[in-house]
């Protein structure tokens, strides 16, 4: 475990606006329960705009990850976060979550 402090550990969220409502539960209860080693929150979404994502960015410092309308498919969204994770080259394990 102590890997995950060293090489940095993203945890990743992908999902659309038909979700949002449950979103902020599994934020809240990550940030309320997950004490134990410090990870780099996520969001990818296809409407970066949404109140809900500004709530996550506020209450839980998550950083949202834009994805383009075409790439909000279900891989396709795994995929273009994984590349903008990547691309940033900060963090040595990433926990995809659904």
């Amino acid at each position: 475990m102590a890997a995950l402090i060293e090489g940095g550990c993203a945890y990743l969220v992908n999902s659309t606006p038909k979700y949002y409502d449950m979103v902020y539960l599994h934020f809240l209860l990550i940030s309320r329960y997950w004490t134990l080693h410090p990870l780099d929150l996520f969001f990818a979404t296809e409407v970066p705009d949404h109140p809900v994502c500004a709530r996550l960015r506020e209450e839980f410092d998550v950083t949202i990850i834009p994805l383009r309308v075409e790439d909000a498919g279900f891989l396709d969204s795994r995929r273009a976060a994984l590349d903008w994770l990547a691309a940033r080259g900060q963090h040595a394990f990433v926990l995809p979550m659904q």
